[in-house]
């Protein structure tokens, strides 16, 4: 019944962090990953945490993974496939027919 009950209450406070996150501007797999992540270690503290302040400590370690993700594109920027010109392609042999 414990279970059953923990299991309701990630999922919805799940639900809620994925959606806080994509409103915040993350893509849809980052969001799960930080919602993921949050709830793990959500579980690895629950113990040390007071139940009247679970759902500010859930939304503060989410808070914190977006701003190290934020953080870390900004250190290491990608660029899209379809921004990459491959115009040094055009100069392999094998390619040349």
């Amino acid at each position: 019944m414990v279970k059953q009950s923990m299991n309701a209450f990630l999922q919805q406070a799940g639900t809620l962090l994925y959606r806080y996150l994509r409103k915040r501007g993350l893509a849809h797999e980052d969001a799960e990953d930080i919602v993921q992540d949050t709830c793990y270690k959500f579980l690895l503290h629950k113990n040390g945490i007071q139940s009247d302040k679970v759902m500010s400590w859930l939304y503060r370690v989410a808070t914190n993974q977006f701003y190290d993700l934020k953080r870390q594109e900004k250190r290491h920027p990608t660029t899209e496939l379809e921004e990459v010109q491959l115009t040094s392609l055009i100069h392999i042999p094998e390619i040349q027919c």
